[in-house]
């Protein structure tokens, strides 16, 4: 089954909307660097706990042994993908954010920016699992 690559228009993960508003809101109720860097900890936290379940959902369906609407085999190697992709990207996150964040190398910012990098490449794994899993099998999608 070949699949399009995913937009900006396909809506994203549905539990984001409530992190983002979470995080709007504790932003605006301490502004400042260090409230800025807890509160984007805080959230990268629960965007951590979503792609968690979100990714274990797809490795449990993939690993299902009957499923009538995809090949096994087809399925194998999906989830042999998959992680490859996720260990890549665990990889690629640490290194980009480490290099984001020398941008205030020492400096008080530097925890901040690793923080929201952090949280910003998260979000942007959910939404890319959530996109791609959801036309394949939309009962991983759900929340």
């Amino acid at each position: 089954m070949l699949h399009k690559l995913t937009t900006d228009w396909t809506p994203p993960h549905p539990a984001l909307a409530r992190i983002q508003a979470h995080l709007d809101h504790c932003k605006e109720l301490q502004p400042g660097n260090i409230n800025e860097m807890l509160c984007a900890i805080e959230a990268d936290s629960a965007v951590d706990t979503l792609l968690n379940a979100l990714y274990g959902k797809i490795v449990a369906k993939l690993k299902k042994a009957e499923d009538p609407e995809h090949d096994i085999e087809d399925r194998k190697e999906l989830l042999r993908r998959l992680v490859a992709s996720e260990r890549a990207w665990i990889t690629y996150r640490e290194a980009e954010c480490s290099h984001a964040s020398a941008d205030m190398l020492g400096g008080s910012g530097e925890k901040t920016i690793l923080a929201q990098c952090r949280l910003s490449m998260r979000l942007d794994r959910v939404n890319t699992l959530f996109r791609f899993y959801k036309v394949r099998a939309p009962d991983i999608a759900s929340e």
